[in-house]
């Protein structure tokens, strides 16, 4: 059984814009459409796309709580995403404690780190 993963997904390539039809005769061309796919192309071509967020990832993570094993890590780190997510949308006390009880067990920079950790799987997402 195969797994699907974001990071198999090629970020690398510009989004192509279908060239709006035109029709009429080719002396009454709507400039205004023109510069409009002109605009989405140069808003879609300027992404981040080049960047390696896998690499990123895994450099920022093995640099993160290195007092603890990586999977207790990547379990808190998974953990403490998933409750921040959640508390964002709908108020729970009982996630809220089980959060501070995660976080009690790391430093500030690693908790700055998980910060970007989830940052960068939100933009590898996007």
């Amino acid at each position: 059984m195969s797994q699907l993963s974001f990071f198999d997904v090629d970020l690398s390539q510009p989004v192509k814009i279908p060239s709006p039809i035109i029709s009429g005769s080719p002396s009454k061309i709507d400039t205004k459409t023109d510069k409009t796919a002109e605009k989405a192309t140069l808003t879609t071509a300027n992404t981040q796309s080049k960047r390696d967020f896998h690499t990123e990832f895994i450099l920022l993570f093995n640099q993160t709580a290195r007092y603890h094993s990586r999977v207790e890590v990547f379990r808190d780190f998974i953990h403490i995403a998933a409750i921040s997510l959640e508390n964002s949308v709908k108020q729970c006390p009982e996630l809220e404690q089980t959060y501070f009880n995660v976080i009690a067990r790391y430093e500030r920079a690693d908790l700055d780190a998980f910060a970007k950790l989830l940052a960068l799987c939100v933009n590898a997402l996007d």
